[in-house]
C-alpha cells in the first residue's frame, strides 16, 4: 500500500496538526446550536439573533480568521525558515499593531452604519413590528468583539508558524463553552422573553473574547520577546500583509455573503426560516469542521514551508494526495447527511422552544439540500491553500466571485418552489463551481493530472460508499419509529453498522487514503500493524 502522507501535517502512527481546533469548534457549534434552539426556538427570536451575530461573525470569519490569518502566516514563515526568530518577534508586534488599529476603524464605523445596513441585509425584517429595531440594537453591541478575536488569531497564526498547535486549538472549544455556558446560566439570569434573554448572548460574546485573547497572547509570549503591539505601516512585511489582505479580504467576503444573500432571502420566507437554514447549515460544518478545515488550515503552513524550500514536487503530490483523502472522509459523510437528515434534527433540536413547530421538517429539508456541499468543499479545501501558500491571493478572489453570480441566479430561481432547499441548493452550485475552477488552474500552474491512480482511488471510495448506503437503507427497515430513543437507537447503529461496513470494504479493495484516517483516529501501533500486515496479504 502507497502510505503516503502529507509532510508537516501527518507522520508516523500519528497526526499532529491544529484540526483538533475545527473539531472542538464544530462540536462546540452544534452544541451551542442545540442550546439557541431551546431558548429561542425557530421563530421571531432566533431569526434576530442569528442576524444580528451574522455581521460580526462574517467580519470574524473573513478579517480575523480568514485574511489576517493566511496572510500573516504567509509572511511569518519566511522569518521562520530561515531561523530568525527575533525577527518573527519583532514583525508580529509591528503587524499586530497596524492591523488593531485598521480593524478597530472598520469596527467603529460599521457600527455607525448598521441602522442604515441592516434593513437592507434583511428586508423581511420590517414586515414584524421592532423586529428590525432589535436586530440593529444587538448587532451593534456585537460588533466590538471583532476587534478582540482578531488579536486572538493573530496570536494563533504566529503559534502556527512555530508548531505550537494545542493552545490554538483550544481557542475555539473556549469560545463555544463560554457562550454555552451563557446561553445556560447568563441568558435565565437576564429573564423574559426570548427577546431579552438575547442580551444575555451578547454578555457571553465578550467574556469569550476576553478568555480568547488572554489564553492565546499568554502562549504567544512563551517563544520570545515579543515588543507589545507597535503599530509600523511603513515596515516591509506589514505593508506586504496589508497587500496580501487585501484581496483575502474581498474573497472571503465572496464565501461569507453567501450568508449575507441566504439572509436576504430567507427573511422573506415564513418566521423562523432564517434560523432553519442556520441551524443546517451549522450541522453540515461538523463533517467539514472535523476533517475538511482542519486539514486545509494545517495545509497552509505545509505549503509554505514547501514553496519556501521549492519543494514543487513535493507540493505537487501533496495537493493530489490531499483531495483524495477528503474525498475519502467527505463522500461518506455526506451520504450519512442525508440519509439521516430527519433523525439527526430530531435527536439534535427536538426539544425546549423548537419542539412542535414547522422547525424539525424545515431543518432537515435545508440540511438534505446542503448535503452535497461537503464534496465541493473537497475541492475547495484541498486547492485554495495552494494559492495563498504561493501568495497569489488574487485567483481565489475571481473563482469565489463567479461562484456568487451562480449563488445569486441559482438562488433567485428555487428559493420560490424550494423555500430553504432552494437556498441550500445554491450554495451548493457555488462551491462547486469555485471548487472546479480552483482544481483547474492549479492543475495547469502545476502540471499534474488526475491520472489512473487518481480515479482508482476515488472509484475505490464510491463502490465503498455503495455498502455505507445499503446499510443505511437496512437499519432504517429494522428499527423504525419516530419516538426519541428509537430514533437515537437508529442514528446511533445506522452511523456504527455504515461506517464499519464503509472501513472494512475499503480495507478489501485496498483504499491507501484509510491510513491517513488510522493517523488521525491514532489507531494504537498493535492494531495498525496487524492492519498492515493483512493489507499486504
Amino acid at each position: 500500500a502507497d502510505r503516503a502522507c502529507i509532510p508537516g501535517v501527518t507522520a508516523g502512527p500519528g497526526i499532529s496538526y491544529p484540526g483538533f481546533g475545527f473539531a472542538a469548534r464544530s462540536i462546540g457549534d452544534g452544541c451551542m446550536s442545540v442550546n439557541e434552539s431551546d431558548i429561542f426556538g425557530v421563530g421571531s427570536a432566533a431569526d434576530v439573533w442569528i442576524v444580528a451575530f451574522r455581521i460580526p461573525g462574517l467580519l470574524r470569519y473573513f478579517i480575523a480568521e480568514g485574511a489576517v490569518n493566511a496572510s500573516i502566516v504567509s509572511i511569518a514563515s519566511e522569518y521562520e525558515s530561515q531561523g530568525d526568530r527575533e525577527g518573527l518577534c519583532d514583525f508580529a508586534g509591528r503587524a499586530f499593531g497596524s492591523l488593531l488599529l485598521a480593524v478597530t476603524a472598520i469596527i467603529l464605523i460599521l457600527v455607525l452604519a448598521t441602522p442604515y445596513l441592516l434593513p437592507l441585509y434583511a428586508p423581511g425584517f420590517a414586515q414584524e413590528a421592532g423586529k428590525t429595531t432589535l436586530a440593529v440594537r444587538l448587532s451593534q453591541l456585537s460588533l466590538p468583539y471583532v476587534v478582540l478575536i482578531t488579536l486572538a488569531s493573530m496570536c494563533m497564526s504566529i503559534l502556527y508558524v512555530v508548531k505550537k498547535f494545542t493552545v490554538p486549538a483550544l481557542n475555539t472549544a473556549t469560545f463555544n463553552v463560554v457562550m454555552i455556558l451563557s446561553f445556560l446560566v447568563v441568558c435565565p439570569l437576564v429573564g423574559g422573553p426570548p427577546q431579552r434573554m438575547i442580551y444575555g448572548a451578547v454578555v457571553g460574546l465578550f467574556l469569550a473574547g476576553i478568555v480568547q485573547v488572554s489564553l492565546q497572547w499568554a502562549a504567544l509570549r512563551r517563544i520570545g520577546k515579543l515588543r507589545i503591539l507597535r503599530p509600523d505601516f511603513r515596515h516591509r512585511d506589514v505593508r506586504r500583509v496589508f497587500r496580501l489582505m487585501a484581496p483575502m479580504v474581498i474573497g472571503f467576503s465572496l464565501y461569507e455573503l453567501h450568508v449575507v444573500i441566504d439572509i436576504f432571502f430567507a427573511s422573506r420566507l415564513p418566521s423562523g426560516s432564517v434560523a432553519s437554514l442556520e441551524y443546517a447549515a451549522r450541522l453540515i460544518q461538523v463533517p467539514l469542521g472535523l476533517f475538511g478545515a482542519a486539514l486545509a488550515t494545517a495545509l497552509l503552513p505545509a505549503y509554505s514551508r514547501m514553496r519556501a524550500e521549492g519543494q514543487t514536487e513535493v507540493m505537487r503530490a501533496t495537493i493530489l494526495y490531499a483531495l483524495r483523502c477528503m474525498i475519502y472522509v467527505l463522500l461518506p459523510a455526506a451520504l450519512l447527511v442525508f440519509f439521516l437528515r430527519r433523525d439527526i434534527v430530531r435527536v439534535i433540536f427536538e426539544r425546549g422552544a423548537f419542539a412542535g413547530g414547522i422547525g424539525l421538517e424545515s431543518t432537515a429539508w435545508a440540511l438534505g439540500c446542503f448535503s452535497s456541499f461537503l464534496l465541493a468543499q473537497a475541492l475547495i479545501q484541498s486547492a485554495r491553500p495552494a494559492f495563498y501558500a504561493s501568495q497569489d491571493t488574487r485567483t481565489p478572489v475571481r473563482t469565489a466571485a463567479v461562484g456568487l453570480l451562480l449563488k445569486i441566479a441559482v438562488s433567485a430561481v428555487l428559493v420560490k418552489p424550494l423555500g430553504v432547499g432552494g437556498l441550500a441548493l445554491g450554495t451548493v452550485a457555488s462551491a462547486t463551481m469555485d471548487g472546479l475552477l480552483l482544481q483547474g488552474i492549479l492543475a495547469r500552474r502545476f502540471g499534474f493530472r488526475f491520472d489512473l491512480a487518481f480515479m482508482r482511488s476515488v472509484m475505490k471510495t464510491l463502490l465503498s460508499s455503495i455498502g455505507l448506503v445499503v446499510a443505511l437503507l437496512l437499519v432504517a427497515k429494522w428499527i423504525p419509529g419516530t419516538s426519541f430513543i428509537v430514533t437515537l437507537a437508529r442514528v446511533v447503529t445506522s452511523l456504527a453498522i455504515s461506517i464499519g461496513l464503509y472501513f472494512v470494504l475499503s480495507r478489501l479493495l485496498r483504499a491507501e487514503e484509510r491510513w491517513f484516517v488510522l493517523d488521525l483516529l491514532h489507531v494504537p501501533s498493535r492494531y495498525r500493524r496487524s492492519l498492515e500486515r493483512d493489507s499486504n496479504g
